[in-house]
């Protein structure tokens, strides 16, 4: 089943919402769940790279990587820096750089996938 350029658009826009409010939640609910932060970071920027990733896979080239890449960091930025505006959470750079990692590494299956499939 193949999504349309639209659908997909969409579902990011929804994904990245949601992104933020998990960013500014209270997660007061569960005190032992920070012990699972940075799976959490990881896997909510891999599905980021992989809605990217399949928005421009039509464009997805060298340069296509790039940018996407390039986005990924200013969201991770993005996603870090609201947490200071949340009592309960807090801006780190692990964090960041596991976010770049989990986007990357989607990043980097679907440049792999599209290069292999295309020859």
């Amino acid at each position: 089943m193949k999504i349309s350029k639209k659908n997909n658009f969409i579902l990011l826009f929804l994904y990245f919402l949601v992104m933020i409010f998990t960013s500014l939640a209270e997660l007061s609910f569960s005190p032992h769940l920070w012990v699972y932060s940075k799976y959490v970071h990881f896997l909510e920027f891999l599905i980021l790279g992989f809605l990217l990733s399949l928005y421009f896979y039509e464009k997805l080239d060298s340069l296509f990587f790039f940018i996407i890449f390039f986005c990924l960091i200013v969201l991770s930025v993005f996603d870090e820096g609201i947490q200071v505006f949340s009592a309960t959470r807090t801006l780190t750079l692990n964090d960041f750089s596991i976010n770049i990692l989990g986007g990357f590494t989607s990043l980097i299956i679907i440049y792999i996938y599209k290069k292999i499939k295309n020859g």
